[in-house]
């Protein structure tokens, strides 16, 4: 009996010493959750930077900062230089971005371990001086950027401001300004693939097409860019139009000039008068001699 009463006695300490026991992680949001408390420490620059690149760039701390003294949806009226790590990145919807627009979407931290909720969300941002990004493998989770951009604070997410505004000025992964891999085809079987696709739609893949310009619609550029129609002959035969490429020689083009592009083809339908454009987009053109 006494042994009983023993046992029972130490049954009921060891209960109580159990349930007083602090666990280090709770479930929840809550002060005992020690990862929901963490917030990585800031990392030091890379080796290598440009001086002038670093120049007035501020990190993401102050950048969240001046973010979150904004009213929701209010931007700044200053451009700012934000340099951090890239924490997080979508890789199935960067790729989406990069042959639809050649813009990609990161988070932006202190350190490449950062939480998104620790980091500046880069929208649509465009890749070195603002040129276009060709692979999503070049926005990659530890890469070290420096961004160029207005902020804004959109209903409370911490962001850069879209449509194009914000830029990478610097990055250390050398994928940034790679060109993609290409599938090269004529004007003739370019115009078959771009039939084939519904009203919109883009072929999601990159091409390359060499062939001959035979009608420029616009007499100038366009802030640099140039739209024209190609074939695989010289003439007057309108098969593929090019939309918007930047032009080599910073100058109109003329027909006739044989010339390679690579872009993205689109199925494009104004939805204004309904009218129908086959295009090759979202690349770089280059001109060829005979």
């Amino acid at each position: 009996m006494k042994l009983h009463n023993l046992m029972l006695v130490c049954a009921a300490i060891a209960l109580f010493a159990t349930g007083c026991e602090e666990k280090a992680v709770m479930p929840g949001d809550n002060d005992q959750n020690q990862t929901e408390k963490y917030v990585a420490p800031e990392k030091a620059d890379p080796e290598g930077v440009p001086a002038d690149v670093l120049e007035d760039a501020i990190n993401v701390t102050k950048a969240l900062e001046i973010c979150s003294a904004l009213e929701s949806e209010a931007v700044t009226e200053d451009t700012y230089k934000v340099k951090g790590w890239i924490c997080s990145a979508d890789a199935s919807k960067n790729a989406e971005a990069v042959t639809s627009y050649g813009n990609v979407y990161f988070y932006l931290g202190i350190n490449p371990e950062s939480r998104a909720k620790d980091a500046l969300y880069c929208y649509q941002c465009m890749g070195l001086g603002g040129k276009r990004i060709f692979s999503a493998e070049g926005v990659q989770p530890g890469d070290f950027v420096v961004v160029q951009c207005h902020m804004t604070n959109y209903k409370g997410t911490m962001e850069t401001t879209g449509k194009g505004d914000a830029m990478i000025l610097y990055s250390n992964n050398p994928k940034i300004s790679a060109a993609p891999e290409t599938t090269a085809i004529t004007c003739a079987e370019a115009r078959q693939i771009v039939d084939a696709l519904s009203d919109n739609a883009s072929s999601g893949e990159f091409y390359s097409i060499t062939g001959y310009i035979t009608n420029n619609p616009f007499s100038d550029l366009k802030d640099g860019n140039q739209t024209f129609w190609m074939d695989d002959v010289a003439g007057t035969e309108q098969t593929i139009e090019a939309y918007g490429y930047a032009s080599p020689t910073g100058q109109m083009v003329p027909v006739g000039t044989r010339v390679r592009v690579w872009g993205v083809l689109t199925h494009y339908v104004n939805k204004n008068n309904g009218n129908y454009v086959p295009e090759i987009q979202n690349g770089e053109m280059e001109i060829l001699s005979e």
